[in-house]
């Protein structure tokens, strides 16, 4: 009688093991580190396509007017000119985009600068970029860029060129068109301010960064917008509308 006992009692024992909590958390499937990394990216995609949501919304309620409300500072910091061109010889014109009448303003550590050119340039045209602080004696940035493949919008990455802008410093920066490495009274050359703000916008739509005074931020936002979807025409239209706030219509309605 005791052995039956026993026995009743180790088959309950083994019963109750096998429908406890943690022996059916033991039969469950482990996730895999591919399924793991799959839904990490997964993950990553959505938080970019959120990102680029606000620019995109912009384009579509074109009712609402982008508004560029320059800072209370600096003064006119952008020139055009040079000397005479040769005769025979249809070379372009370089125009950085800056604000024709104040030093433009970013929150970016190494922004994206932009530049117009008004034409095609021959294969062996040299252009050069120079960043110098107000008070500095040596450039910050010397550099040749590449030649224009079309008339345009040009861009240029200051972090593809190691360069990091302090707070609250003012740089000059300018595009050279150099057509003479001998006479540089004839070079063509476009001048521009910016600089860095520890001020900020509500967010980083391109209406907010405009109405902050982040001239640089806004016309990167807007940039980059009609760079991922050339046919956004509203993106194109509160670019030119920023474009010529500035100043700046000559480069209106050009570029990607």
């Amino acid at each position: 009688m005791r052995r039956a006992f026993q026995e009743l009692a180790g088959v309950c024992i083994v019963v109750f093991l096998a429908l406890s909590p943690a022996a059916a958390q033991q039969d469950e499937p482990l996730q895999s580190d591919a399924e793991a990394s799959s839904e990490t990216i997964s993950d990553a995609s959505t938080g970019a396509e959120a990102e680029s949501e606000p620019i995109a919304e912009e384009a579509s309620n074109p009712a609402e007017e982008l508004v560029y409300v320059p800072p209370r500072r600096g003064h006119p910091r952008v020139r055009r000119g040079g000397g005479m061109r040769s005769a025979g010889i249809q070379l372009p014109e370089p125009l950085v985009l800056a604000p024709l009448d104040h030093i433009g303003l970013t929150t970016s550590e190494s922004p994206t600068l932009f530049w117009f050119v008004d034409g095609s340039a021959p294969a062996d045209t040299r252009f050069e970029l120079t960043l110098i602080g107000s008070a500095a004696i040596e450039p910050l940035l010397q550099a040749r860029l590449p030649v224009p493949e079309a008339a345009g919008i040009q861009r240029i990455d200051l972090r593809d060129h190691g360069v990091s802008l302090l707070e609250d410093v003012e740089y000059q920066w300018s595009v050279t068109l150099v057509v003479d490495p001998d006479r540089p009274s004839r070079d063509r050359v476009s001048i521009g301010g910016i600089a860095r703000s520890r001020d900020t916008a509500p967010d980083r739509t391109p209406r907010a960064l405009a109405a902050s005074g982040l001239w640089y931020d806004a016309l990167e936002a807007l940039s980059e917008g009609i760079r991922a979807n050339p046919d956004a025409l509203g993106l194109r239209r509160m670019r030119d509308s920023l474009l010529r706030q500035a100043g700046l219509d000559d480069a209106v309605a050009d570029g990607p």
